[in-house]
């Protein structure tokens, strides 16, 4: 059965990490469907280290949740809600670089320090981080929702 943690845990795990409770939420429901899937249908963890492999082992996490709930949980469902979630991921990237593009630019008539931008560049990505954070712990939510959302004698 897939752990039912509360969504409180949830969302403070995921903001206290910066989204890292996501790979630790991903890894053990994995686990959970294999083991009600009896056979490995879902691989390891690992594909999210390489760029795009993340979007293959989503399906394969989906679809063999659609599998395991008896088609009760739709993959395309889980699917788009995690390609919606994940749209945040490149958001501190971009903010970074759109800072540090705005600061190399300038008309010359407003020169901020290193130590200035550098603090403003800080405090913005980790907005976006927490941002990050908490679209993959909308996905995790909306996840375990749908799961517990199953009649008790179907749960994974």
């Amino acid at each position: 059965m897939l752990s039912r943690p509360n969504n409180r845990k949830i969302w403070l795990l995921s903001l206290l990490t910066l989204g890292l409770y996501f790979y630790y939420w991903c890894s053990h429901s994995r686990a959970d469907i294999n083991r009600a899937a009896k056979r490995n249908v879902v691989p390891s963890c690992w594909y999210f280290a390489v760029p795009g492999l993340n979007y293959y082992w989503m399906w394969l996490y989906a679809e063999a949740l659609q599998q395991v709930s008896y088609k009760r949980i739709k993959r395309t469902d889980v699917f788009l809600v995690y390609v919606i979630a994940t749209s945040f991921v490149s958001l501190p990237v971009t903010v970074a670089r759109s800072i540090n593009l705005s600061t190399s630019s300038t008309s010359g008539s407003v020169h901020l320090s290193l130590q200035t931008v550098l603090t403003i560049a800080g405090i913005v990505i980790f907005i976006a981080t927490l941002i990050n954070a908490a679209s993959l712990a909308f996905f995790c939510t909306y996840t375990q929702g749908k799961v517990n959302a199953l009649p008790r004698n179907s749960r994974i």
